[in-house]
């Protein structure tokens, strides 16, 4: 009986010992394989064709969100780089007033019309970067926006998921002096901004959403 527990011990120390084993192997080609890919080298491509910018504004008390965009949107300065501080830190952009599109022609017209109408030098809206901070994922880009002849430093937050890089900013028009266009597009849209309550309003806050998809171009270094 003494000699058949004693096999059986020693066949249950060697099936552990075995398992132990495979495990450790398995954890090394796991490591290996991660090495591996961490050891890529990775070149973000911009590709100016995938790059949109939507913006928001607000009417109404309860806040209705209406959204659009401009059809011509000019980015300079952006690089192919490995890191998303070199790609942002000497970008620069320019927008024309004229192709503001809402999906609704007649609110387009009226944006143009009476809001940027009444702001001064502002056929188009200009801007640039002026400081990068964060690490590859996520941080903070400074742009230094023009708008009713002022300029201002917007802080935008930006994310990088995959090849996906997306700029949001939150600004209050009323930085850049533009209470009296607020009022002359809210009069002109009274009844259209008018909320459950009967108050007309148009908010002075937009929120703007640049979004870019790089190629990735990665390589192993020999």
């Amino acid at each position: 009986m003494l000699k058949i527990h004693n096999y059986i011990f020693i066949a249950l120390v060697i099936t552990l010992a075995a398992c132990s084993n495979k495990k450790s192997n398995e954890k090394a080609t796991s490591q290996d394989a991660n090495a591996t890919s961490s050891s890529e080298v990775c070149q973000l491509i911009y590709q100016p064709d995938s790059t949109t910018l939507t913006w928001t504004a607000y009417k109404t008390t309860e806040k209705i969100g209406v959204s659009g965009t401009f059809n011509a949107l000019e980015i300079n300065g952006v690089k192919s780089s490995r890191t998303i501080q070199s790609i942002l830190e000497n970008a620069s952009f320019s927008i024309a007033i004229d192709s503001i599109n809402s999906n609704n022609p007649d609110r387009d017209y009226k944006i143009r019309q009476f809001f940027f109408s009444n702001m001064l030098e502002t056929e188009s809206l200009t801007g640039n970067v002026t400081s990068v901070e964060g690490n590859q994922k996520l941080g903070k880009a400074t742009v230094a926006l023009q708008l009713n002849n002022k300029q201002k430093e917007v802080p935008f937050t930006y994310l990088l998921s995959g090849n996906q890089l997306k700029l949001t900013a939150n600004i209050d028009l009323l930085d850049w002096n533009a209470s009296a266009a607020i009022d002359s597009l809210n009069n002109q849209c009274y009844e259209l901004h008018k909320g459950g309550d009967g108050i007309s309003k148009l908010w002075p806050e937009v929120k703007i959403e640049l979004v870019s998809t790089f190629k990735k171009d990665c390589q192993t270094p020999s």
